[in-house]
């Protein structure tokens, strides 16, 4: 044991006990003259290696290394970064720090289908680098000058400022908006005009100055070199948005503006701020949330409960972290809306939409509070609502609900997001089922296009994509339109799951009757043409039934990731039953309730699971698989 420890450098010999040193390569401190830095240095370059090794390809399921797996977690939607400090707590999660950003970037800077994590990336190393300048640029302004000197540095930054624009006094320091506030922040800059003129280097800051200082800080701090040659064009070769980059460098440095638009999008003001748009600087410093650690335990082992399938059995063990973390956190706190969207969604699968609906609200309003409006923990929760909301009949709300998380997702990301496809797949859903075709094809289209760009090319979703578009312009009219989606339907199913599968055979149904309507549809114009204007009646579309809501419910579950698994038979339902009891004896209750069931009705029974289940599972039942 001692030799193994010794072997690895722990520090002890009776345990393995591994302690790094991050300092141990910093020359400004100073250490003992009792410590071994090779040593400590050796581990460090070990857990470097650790991180960054790139030797096995993505697809080997041996390998080890972290930013391989957080590429293939990404890869595989597993992991789904929304926005720079989405990706930064990913990246933590898994033992990556910050510093190996540009690392990342460089790993997936030719991944086609992760073009939209590398537009996050590149976000953040710009944002955090003009922290790190911001940071200094600050230090030698006066505080009477601190809103002057913040508009003026983001003029620099996202418009298209000059060094002379603030020092002969330009429009940064005025505001038309509010003649009050102008006359009364003119009067300030005259009171401490000493002050300005004792140190005025800020004022000589400029876009070029500006732009070198963080092209050199992005590739001495995070290894990145920025080839473009200025903002403008960095937003444009990496598909960026102003807004975001406004909206990520505030939240970093703690900057309040007022709430209008900017116009950053168009390019029309050459100084888009003003010194009255800064409306308060407020301190950022880093901590470390406490846990509450033995209600983080119950939670973990809840949903690994889930996961194996005890689907009851978890719901207790998340409930009981719920009741844990309301006595130590309180009321309000990121760690409880987490539980409760679990809940949320287990109740919902265990068939009670009613408390997956009051459980998820009360969700989404604890994100909103303790993450923030925009955050992407509070689109998520938006999406869920809507989903939970069409369940309990509540379909105008759950359209709004879904055009809010679109917007904040427009905002802080763009459209070119796989979170988007999914967004617009349930808007297209919800209005296909209200009859609003024309409007549910352009987000139906919307989806398709991004599932093709950030989805494998046979993926299941696109598929049911091209079925439900292929349903739509059915009920336009346009079969002919109709025919050619339902084919790229069948095409998926067949090579994915073979000809005899019940999918295909679906599909291949679906082509034989629209095929049908089309003829007859076609007949009808052929007559019409023949006999004149006088029977222009016979051209009316023939008549389409209205889906039903289960059938469009049945649909947004497969969408969001619920998938409703259907026994065959009893024996099926008894293997269920008899594995979860082997899995955890608090399930044997319900197993018992289910095989009673079952004697009295021998028609088929539906079980609701999550969409990962148990090996024992698996034999017994035909699960439609998602990606």
């Amino acid at each position: 044991m001692a030799e193994a420890a010794s072997a690895v450098g722990s520090s002890r010999t009776d345990e393995f006990d591994m302690r790094f040193n991050p300092d141990c390569y910093c020359s400004t401190v100073q250490h003992t003259d009792n410590e071994d830095l090779t040593k400590q240095r050796k581990l460090i370059a070990e857990i470097a290696e650790f991180l960054l090794e790139q030797a096995r390809t993505f697809d080997d399921n041996e390998s080890f290394q972290q930013m391989p797996n957080f590429v293939r977690d990404c890869l595989q939607h597993a992991l789904m970064p929304v926005e720079g400090a989405s990706l930064s707590e990913a990246m933590h999660s898994r033992g990556i720090n910050i510093r190996y950003l540009g690392k990342l970037t460089k790993i997936i800077e030719n991944v086609e289908q992760l073009q939209y994590l590398k537009a996050i990336c590149m976000c953040e190393l710009i944002c955090r680098s003009a922290k790190h300048v911001f940071r200094t640029y600050m230090q030698l302004v006066p505080a009477a000058h601190c809103g002057a000197a913040v508009s003026h540095f983001l003029n620099c930054l996202l418009g298209n400022s000059s060094a002379a624009s603030t020092s002969n006094g330009g429009d940064e320091t005025t505001s038309s908006a509010n003649n009050v506030r102008k006359a009364r922040s003119t009067k300030r800059r005259r009171q401490a005009g000493g002050i300005g003129k004792e140190n005025d280097d800020w004022t000589h800051l400029s876009s070029k100055t500006l732009w070198t200082n963080l092209c050199s800080e992005s590739d001495s701090y995070y290894a990145f070199e920025i080839t473009s040659e200025n903002m403008d064009a960095y937003v444009t070769q990496n598909s960026l948005q102003k807004t975001s980059i406004l909206r990520r460098f505030a939240q970093m440095v703690g900057i309040q503006m007022l709430l209008r638009d900017y116009g950053l999008e168009t390019g029309k003001k050459a100084l888009p701020f003003v010194e009255d748009d800064i409306q308060n600087l407020y301190c950022v410093s880093k901590h470390v949330d406490p846990k509450a650690v033995d209600a983080h335990s119950l939670f973990i082992s809840g949903q690994a409960k889930v996961q194996q399938g005890a689907l009851r059995s978890g719901f207790e063990m998340v409930a009981e972290a719920l009741n844990l973390m309301n006595n130590v956190y309180g009321a309000m706190h990121p760690d409880m809306a987490q539980c409760m969207r679990l809940l949320a969604r287990l109740s919902y699968i265990l068939g009670d939409p009613s408390e997956a609906l009051a459980q998820q609200h009360k969700a989404a309003l604890m994100s909103e509070r303790c993450n923030g409006l925009d955050s992407a923990s509070t689109i998520l929760e938006y999406l869920n609502l809507a989903h939970f909301s069409f369940a309990n009949l509540h379909i105008a709300a759950s359209l709004k609900l879904l055009y809010r998380a679109r917007y904040l997702l427009m905002l802080v990301h763009g459209e070119n997001h796989p979170l988007m496809a999914q967004i617009d797949g349930n808007i297209g859903v919800i209005l296909y089922a209200i009859q609003e075709y024309d409007d549910a094809l352009k987000f139906l289209q919307s989806a398709l296009k991004l599932h093709q760009i950030y989805m494998e090319p046979r993926a299941l979703k696109t598929a049911l994509i091209y079925h439900l578009m292929a349903r739509t312009y059915s009920c336009r009219g346009d079969f002919r339109t109709a025919l050619q989606m339902e084919k790229e339907t069948f095409t998926i199913y067949s090579k994915t799951f073979g000809e005899e599968h019940e999918k295909t055979k679906e599909s291949g149904d679906c082509l034989k009757h629209l095929t049908q309507q089309a003829v007859t549809f076609q007949k009808r114009i052929n007559e019409a043409n023949r006999q004149g204007a006088a029977n222009i009646g016979q051209l009316v579309p023939i008549e389409t039934h209205r889906p039903s809501l289960q059938s469009v419910l049945e649909v947004l579950n497969i969408l969001n990731g619920i998938i409703f698994i259907q026994l065959k038979n009893a024996n099926a339902l008894a293997d269920l039953e008899s594995a979860e009891s082997a899995n955890d004896t608090a399930a044997s209750t319900t197993a018992k309730d289910t095989a009673a069931a079952d004697d009295e009705s021998k028609d088929d029974e539906t079980v609701e699971t999550s969409s990962k289940t148990t090996p024992n599972q698996q034999p017994t039942m035909q699960e439609e698989a998602l990606d």
